[in-house]
């Protein structure tokens, strides 16, 4: 009996860690193409995405469920750095 609640309790938390991460999965391709269609419509072209895991820079705070991108561009024949922050309190800095 005690068992099979077990066994119970581990299939239900082995499902909701399957659906958690191919919801950041699908949380992050939905990110870039964001970030991509923000630089393009500058007319600029994205050389480079990095999400930032313990960084909070440039922004002050780092609101939970929130992610930190460093975004490097080129516009205008230059290398530009952006930030953005996407989720909670969406922020860009480009």
């Amino acid at each position: 009996m005690m068992g099979d609640i077990r066994l119970k309790v581990f299939i239900i938390w082995i499902v909701l860690t399957v659906i958690v991460i191919n919801y950041r999965r699908f949380e992050k391709k939905s990110h870039i193409k964001k970030i991509t269609n923000k630089v393009e419509a500058k007319g600029g072209n994205v050389i480079q995405i990095e999400e930032k895991h313990f960084s909070t820079k440039p922004f002050a705070i780092k609101p939970m469920g929130s992610r930190i991108y460093e975004i490097k561009y080129d516009l205008d024949d230059s290398l530009k750095i952006g930030w953005v922050r996407l989720g909670v309190m969406e922020k860009w800095k480009l």
